[in-house]
């Protein structure tokens, strides 16, 4: 019996809803950016909002390198936000930045944001290079925060 009550409450209390919400996201490009720093961004987190935001963003990124023809069309900021993460600049290629997930509490949205690097035993290319990863997310109002893992 006691056995029964234990399974019974068990499954029970992790039944009960959270109040953490997960959401979809929705990668538009995940590469590198041409590392000689050209565009002027240093090791940051992005939120874009608007479409004049967004336009500034990519006149900037294409000065140098030309990824914006693959999602220039495919955002709706009355829908969507776009968050960006871009990692310091790079000696050598190997390395990555992701934006993992995001996790919506009360009044706050917490996006994960990994940095990798390659294993000392890889091979990896020898030029500069800036890890960078767009990504959609559901528009929200909420203070985005970004926290490094």
């Amino acid at each position: 019996m006691k056995l029964f009550f234990t399974l019974f409450f068990s499954i029970l209390i992790s039944s009960c809803p959270s109040n953490q919400e997960k959401g979809e996201i929705t990668s538009l490009y995940k590469g590198s950016l041409a590392g000689d720093g050209s565009e002027g961004f240093i090791k940051e987190n992005l939120v874009i909002n608007s479409v004049d935001k967004w336009k500034e963003f990519l006149t900037i990124i294409d000065d140098t390198n030309t990824i914006s023809t693959e999602f220039k069309n495919s955002v709706d900021f009355s829908k969507n936000t776009i968050l960006v993460a871009i990692d310091a600049k790079k000696t050598t290629g190997g390395f990555s930045v992701e934006i993992l997930n995001k996790i919506q509490n009360n009044d706050k949205l917490q996006v994960t944001v990994l940095s990798k690097g390659p294993k000392p035993t890889d091979m990896v290319t020898m030029s500069l290079t800036q890890p960078i990863h767009i990504v959609k997310i559901n528009k929200t109002n909420k203070e985005i925060i970004f926290v490094n893992k």
